[in-house]
């Protein structure tokens, strides 16, 4: 059970499209210890981790050591514009990841389909993550679906977005009903 690491040179890097794991996928790392990618697409998410079908689901996908750069937080012509898109898996887990500048969300987690239509979005660690400047929220996870084990530890770091630092739909313990940082 060994990991397939997809290594991003040390530079600036311009994204014209999102980048993704895409369905199914078991034991991938994204490096990128120096890297940073300037998004320029319309609308949609920077990194996109999963798929929105829920029999995808992704296994042990790990981001690392990425700088995810936006269009500005108060860009009106790219407001859909978000840095990272979780979907539908077990373990997948961000580690020294910076989001910045994003006119809508830094990062988003989501379970695919219809809520209460099955799949799901557990056991995810986040260490040393940083979003800084969204035009929305720095982070939302489960608006409608209930998802399960988010670990933030290490020195996370959540400052300057547009909606409420913390916010959920009716149970904040554990963000067991959706919720928004």
């Amino acid at each position: 059970r060994g990991m397939i690491t997809v290594e991003i040179p040390n530079g600036v890097w311009t994204s014209a499209t999102p980048i993704l794991t895409g369905p199914n996928v078991q034991g991938l790392r994204i490096s990128g210890t120096g890297a940073q990618i300037n998004a320029k697409q319309l609308s949609g998410a920077v990194l996109i981790a999963g798929d929105s079908n829920p029999s995808n689901a992704t296994q042990r996908v790990l981001i690392d050591g990425l700088e995810i750069a936006g269009s500005g937080a108060t860009d009106a012509t790219h407001t859909e514009q978000d840095g990272i898109w979780i979907y539908e898996g077990t373990k997948t887990n961000l580690r020294d990841v910076t989001v910045l500048n994003m006119p809508g969300a830094g990062i988003v987690g989501e379970k695919g389909g219809a809520p209460g239509a099955g799949g799901f979005w557990k056991q995810a660690h986040w260490n040393g993550v940083e979003v800084r400047n969204a035009g929305r929220e720095c982070v939302r996870i489960g608006q409608g679906h209930k998802v399960d084990d988010l670990l933030i530890d290490g020195s996370s770091l959540f400052n300057n977005c547009g909606q409420q630092l913390a916010d959920a739909v009716s149970d904040i313990s554990g963000f067991s009903d959706g919720g928004v940082l």
